[in-house]
């Protein structure tokens, strides 16, 4: 069964750049925008512009993660399950299949499937973190990354109980772009659905603007904006369900045992709460909230649903004007594994 999914494909023609998670952790390139940063920033952007409509794109809005693309190949993440690689690979080709990240379309398309394919290195890019099933089309590199150490100052008071300074980092990523005319052939996509498109692309187009991540008053982060689509062929007796963004599964989903023969990780996220319309507040972290990351798989055959919750107190709301939402409903494929 063919299914088609409506896309967003951002074309940065600044450096995109995003702060660690955590003091002292390092990252050094900048290959997905996670579902929940994405969507916030969208919902900040039409803030900006059209405070009416927030409530209703927040609702009814479910994105993806954003992933590399090349022209019109876009890459997915490699399910937790593995791959149906062919056992006559080469020696030592074993490590170099559990570092791969992501997989072009085809590739991921046969995974779903459970079509067996071959791999040798001439399949991998990037170090190994890409798989492709024809390497020839490509550019030595689709992306550059740096990473620049910065120090955060602690605040200084008359008790000299301060915090001490402490190093973080800003990776810049820079997404390749050829040299006749700087015509830009990569960058990053999400699946998106909704019923208000006209407020998507509104938000979007402020956005490709005023850019998306660290650093915006220097012009990081300002992108190009192309909506397209793209066809995958689904399995049509699927048994399991992969998710291409962050999930905060329903508790009674969990006590009814969705997480029972499944393959998946949490990530922590939290951070601040920049996206308010009120950039005085901008410094206030939110709360943390535990969510299942990218590439899990679910023993179940029916889409996914999910949470999208508020993670602002009354207090803060008051103050606000408005609630704090962490979007955990995701994007899932059927699958068979």
């Amino acid at each position: 069964m063919t299914k088609e999914y409506q896309i967003a494909k951002l074309y940065f023609n600044q450096p995109l750049a995003l702060m660690s998670g955590k003091k002292d952790e390092f990252q050094n390139e900048v290959l997905s925008l996670p579902s929940d940063m994405l969507k916030a920033a969208i919902l900040s952007g039409l803030a900006k512009i059209d405070l009416d409509n927030v409530t209703e794109l927040n609702e009814d809005l479910i994105v993806s993660s954003a992933y590399l693309f090349y022209n019109d190949r876009y890459f997915f993440p490699k399910p937790m399950t593995g791959l149906p690689v062919k056992d006559n690979f080469e020696i030592g080709m074993a490590k170099k299949i559990k570092k791969i990240a992501y997989l072009d379309l085809s590739l991921f398309e046969k995974t779903i499937n459970q079509t067996e394919f071959e791999i040798s290195d001439t399949n991998l890019l990037h170090g190994g973190k890409f798989l492709v099933a024809d390497s020839s089309d490509y550019p030595d590199k689709l992306y550059v990354a740096q990473t620049e150490e910065r120090v955060q100052i602690g605040n200084i008071n008359l008790f000299a109980t301060e915090d001490k300074p402490a190093p973080f980092y800003v990776s810049r990523t820079y997404f390749y772009q050829s040299n006749d005319n700087f015509r830009q052939h990569a960058g990053l996509y999400f699946i998106y659905r909704t019923q208000h498109e006209d407020l998507l692309r509104k938000a979007l187009e402020f956005l490709q603007d005023e850019g998306l991540g660290a650093d915006k008053n220097v012009g990081n982060g300002r992108f190009n904006l192309v909506f397209d689509s793209f066809k995958l062929n689904i399995p049509d007796d699927a048994n399991k369900q992969i998710i291409l963004s962050k999930y905060i599964p329903e508790q009674t989903k969990v006590q009814n045992g969705l997480l029972n023969n499944a393959h998946y990780l949490l990530d922590k996220r939290g951070g601040y709460i920049a996206g308010t319309i009120n950039e005085s507040y901008a410094h206030w972290q939110k709360r943390s909230v535990f969510m299942l990351r990218e590439a899990s798989v679910f023993d179940i055959n029916f889409e996914l649903t999910g949470k999208n919750v508020i993670l602002s107190t009354t207090k803060a709301e008051n103050i606000l004007k408005h609630k704090v939402y962490r979007d955990g409903r995701p994007v899932s494929i059927p699958v068979k594994f």
